[in-house]
């Protein structure tokens, strides 16, 4: 960067990267050049000051090329002791389109890695609270998660030399890990996302205006024109919900949808334009879950997709009491009692969000799904509602509201329940 005015003076230049140095009296804070010098050398650049010989200054910045690294999304551990550190990397975070929980020791993330196997990777300061370092939780890892590690150690720190020779590399950091289902069909692993719908339609009107809608209401999409693409698609995929025409170009749809019952676990809907009688009782008859006539209303797709997954889930615990760490929740009569003989009463809102909670413990449930579940006003309310409910269900519970231990948030996802929960 270049200017024609009179230049740095002696001063400017033998002193213009030092802290709170300045020329411009009360005016400026003399940190802007030093914060930029810093940064350009940590990242292995340089910043030059100097004079032109034709007149005015000239600043050279120099820093080191490096391909990006391919951009994944996940759920991201991060773990820092710093509260306000913390706050602004989950917001960085967060507008990459990462879903983030928090830890704020390595002991911490290591119990949340033990209970949450869909970590992506692990961002973490090196420096923690607790005996534990972020290398030693880079031990404990074994290399499972990615993990990268961050630091603001000078340079010449002992724990900074050891985790740059023997600390993982950026490249070995973002690789998205992916959670597998251990049995059954779907043996395949994809990442830990929303509710994977699977399309198969040729016209494509059709599959752009699913695509679309489920997408804006909270799904992941995937979308096919023939049948063998489709069922090539399902050795890679575990999709919650297959939505079937049955005239395809290259394959009978009904016996598509009876394989499908057979072999899949997922939910299966024809959308189809045969509207005879016989055509719904066949499908039916032949495993498919739904069947809906062309034309339809996107709004009532979305509806059937998302009572089929509420029938779809396994019972929940029909007991009013339910025992969690140290704690026991009475149902009937709406009251906490600790290990220690003392009684919390909680309301019957409260009460609801807990046993939700309760009945997935160690599951991700999203805001839509709480809404979905607990019912409510418009989004915005109800946000604010739940936000005052589980503020005071962690009160109840004795939680520090810095650092949850129980009811856990992951920032851009929604909340997860770390107890082990027992009902009788």
């Amino acid at each position: 960067m270049r200017d024609t005015g009179a230049g740095f003076s002696p001063q400017a230049l033998e002193r213009g990267f030092d802290p709170f140095f300045t020329t411009k009296g009360s005016e400026g804070s003399g940190l802007g050049l030093s914060m930029v010098y810093d940064m350009s050398k940590s990242a292995g650049g340089d910043l030059r000051l100097s004079n032109r010989s034709e007149g005015g200054a000239e600043i050279t910045l120099r820093l080191p090329f490096r391909p990006a690294l391919p951009a994944t999304t996940g759920l991201v551990l991060l773990v820092e002791d710093e509260d306000h550190l913390r706050e602004g990397v989950r917001d960085l975070l967060m507008t990459l389109g990462h879903s983030v929980i928090e830890a704020t020791s390595a002991d911490e993330a290591t119990a949340l890695l033990a209970d949450l196997p869909d970590i992506a990777f692990i961002l973490s300061d090196i420096q923690l609270k607790g005996e534990a370092t972020g290398l030693d939780l880079a031990q404990r890892t074994g290399g499972k998660t990615p993990l990268l590690l961050m630091t603001a150690l000078p340079a010449d720190d002992p724990l900074h030399i050891e985790a740059a020779r023997t600390g993982p590399r950026p490249a070995q950091t973002l690789r998205q890990k992916r959670s597998c289902t251990p049995s059954g069909p779907f043996r395949h692993c994809r990442p830990m996302t929303r509710p994977l719908i699977m399309i198969l339609d040729d016209e494509p009107e059709i599959r752009r205006m699913l695509s679309d809608v489920l997408e804006e209401a909270g799904f992941d999409t995937l979308s096919f024109s023939r049948a063998s693409a489709f069922e090539a698609a399902l050795t890679k995929n575990a999709p919650d919900v297959c939505l079937v025409d049955l005239s395809l170009p290259d394959s009978d749809g009904l016996t598509l949808v009876h394989r499908l019952a057979l072999e899949q676990g997922a939910i299966v809907i024809i959308i189809s334009g045969r509207a005879e009688v016989q055509d719904r009782v066949t499908g039916l008859e032949l495993g498919a879950d739904d069947y809906i006539i062309k034309p339809f209303d996107p709004a009532e797709v979305v509806a059937r997709i998302r009572a089929r997954l509420r029938s779809n889930k396994p019972a929940v615990e029909a007991g009013q009491t339910a025992r969690f760490n140290g704690w026991t929740a009475h149902f009937d009569t709406y009251l906490l009692e600790h290990a220690d003989g003392t009684e919390t009463p909680f309301s019957h809102a409260e009460g609801e969000v807990l046993r939700l909670f309760l009945n997935s413990p160690k599951r991700l449930i999203t805001r839509n799904q709480m809404m979905e579940s607990l019912g409510g006003a418009a989004a915005e309310s109800f946000d604010r509602a739940m936000d005052v409910r589980i503020s005071r269900l962690r009160t109840k519970l004795h939680e520090n509201p810095r650092n949850p231990q129980l009811i856990k948030t992951i920032y851009g996802a929604g909340y997860i329940f770390l107890g082990d929960v027992s009902w009788d």
